[in-house]
């Protein structure tokens, strides 16, 4: 009798132990666990119940029904909910409308780009009558190899007054950490 049972037992082990035995066990954990979280949160739990007092609360249902007072409730809650589905359609339309005559910034761009950006703007607003120098400073400096800095100005200025300049860039290995546009820093 005992060969029967060291038998079964290495059977059992061994199929414990192999990929169908072990997605058994998991597919068992599993619903075991939805059961528990039924259980813990369905119909008649201390859960639930809460959750219906919170609601109740939440809605103020009178002890003493109303009509008007329902009604008022009534016309209050879908007002505000057409309110809010006409604001996301109005925005929804306002962004659809910007993503049409704004182009998206792109994820990622070099600092060359925006360099040659900036210079096309310059050039483009020194055409049409703009107040821009006929020269620009552009200057990029590389301290230790992680950090890099662009500066841009639509006025020629010595690399001393970097600190002046209109655009300041600040990248540490290739993300943003810094940026100035007139004298004001730009926060995220």
């Amino acid at each position: 009798m005992s060969d029967l049972t060291q038998l079964v037992t290495e059977n059992v082990t061994a199929y414990l132990l192999s990929e169908a035995g072990q997605k058994q066990v998991a597919e068992q954990v599993q619903k075991v666990t939805a059961r528990a979280v039924e259980a813990a949160t369905g119909y008649g739990s201390p859960f639930a119940e809460a959750l219906k007092a919170a609601v109740a609360r939440a809605l103020k249902v009178p002890t003493e029904f109303d009509l008007t007072a329902y009604n008022d409730f009534v016309v209050k809650v879908v007002t505000e909910v057409v309110h809010n589905a006409m604001s996301a359609a109005v925005a929804a339309q306002v962004e659809a409308r910007l993503e049409r005559i704004i182009p998206p910034i792109p994820a990622e761009t070099s600092l060359s780009a925006i360099a040659q950006k900036f210079a096309d703007d310059c050039k483009d607003n020194h055409r049409v009558g703009g107040s821009v120098d006929d020269e620009i400073s552009i200057l990029c400096e590389r301290q230790d190899n992680e950090f890099t800095y662009l500066y841009l100005d639509k006025r020629e200025r010595p690399a001393s007054e970097k600190h002046r300049f209109d655009v300041r860039v600040g990248v540490y290995r290739d993300k943003i950490f810094s940026l100035n546009f007139g004298g004001t820093r730009v926060e995220e």
